[in-house]
């Protein structure tokens, strides 16, 4: 007859009175019944110590949102070949306070591009230019002009055929100085500088860049081991990040997470096990 306890009540051989079933507790008895040690879970599973420990303990405040410690059970209870369905239930339904202080997390948000904000600004400076410069340009002619002729006038007493053509001489005079100021308007114009494809930018503005189809809890670690970011991600929206390679990453509910790097799709199907993702980009 088999003596080994129940994983999913709990029982303790020789109690009075069954304690409630824990999932810690039992993920903890079914390793030890097999032989594992933490170390061996660690080597397999690829999750810390200290979170192996904390699941095995009940501690969820040490632990990261609910939906990545569903997928950390569900691959734990894989490796140890036991039945998850019960553990899942065990779980509270909403995540622990953590009571440990939170690392401030460096994450790559998407500003408008420095030329998309120059451009505006370009153009409205260049508007500005070409109106001062035509308002200037038509001052100076309208009110220099007559003036050159009445001086031509007054200073040359002569008869009416002579005025005449002091006159005509007057207009041909005027006609280049209209013509050589005609550049002055056309010379200020600012054309901004063309504005980079936006389609390789999409990817290329941060060394990772993650797209979330739906809700995915991820972790992602620089070389010196510093976090980058660790938070529950909402469905639609994004995460640029940039960092000290290579980056350790796990990547919870992988099949809805798009990952980019250095601008190139990375497909996540070889890493992604019991939908969680581990991997290393160099």
């Amino acid at each position: 007859m088999n003596s080994q306890p129940d994983i999913t009540s709990g029982s303790v051989p020789g109690s009075t009175e069954a304690p409630p079933f824990s999932a810690g507790r039992a993920l903890r008895e079914a390793r030890e019944r097999i032989g594992l040690s933490v170390t061996d879970v660690v080597n397999r599973l690829k999750f810390a110590p200290r979170q192996i420990e904390a699941l095995e303990s009940d501690d969820f405040a040490r632990l990261p949102e609910i939906a990545f410690v569903r997928g950390f059970v569900r691959s734990y209870a894989k490796l140890l070949q036991i039945d998850s369905a019960p553990l899942l239930a065990a779980l509270p339904q909403v995540s622990v306070q953590s009571s440990t202080p939170v690392t401030p997390v460096a994450m790559a948000i998407p500003f408008p591009s420095v030329y998309a904000m120059r451009k505006p600004n370009i153009i409205w400076m260049a508007a500005g230019l070409l109106i001062t410069v035509a308002l200037g340009l038509f001052v100076w002619l309208h009110d220099s002009t007559p003036k050159v002729v009445q001086t031509e006038v007054a200073v040359l007493d002569l008869p009416a055929v002579a005025e005449q053509a002091a006159v005509a001489s007057s207009v041909v005079t005027a006609m280049p100085l209209a013509a050589s100021a005609t550049p002055m308007v056309a010379a200020p114009q600012v054309r901004p500088s063309a504005t980079p494809n936006q389609e390789v930018l999409n990817h290329k503005d941060a060394l990772i860049h993650l797209v979330f189809d739906d809700e995915s809890w991820v972790e992602v670690a620089d070389k010196s081991g510093k976090s980058l970011l660790a938070q529950l991600n909402q469905r639609g929206s994004e995460k640029r990040i940039n960092g000290a390679p290579p980056f350790s990453l796990v990547i919870g509910n992988a099949s809805v997470v798009r990952l980019y790097y250095q601008g190139k799709r990375v497909d996540l199907t070889p890493y992604n096990k019991a939908e969680v993702a581990h991997l290393t980009l160099e």
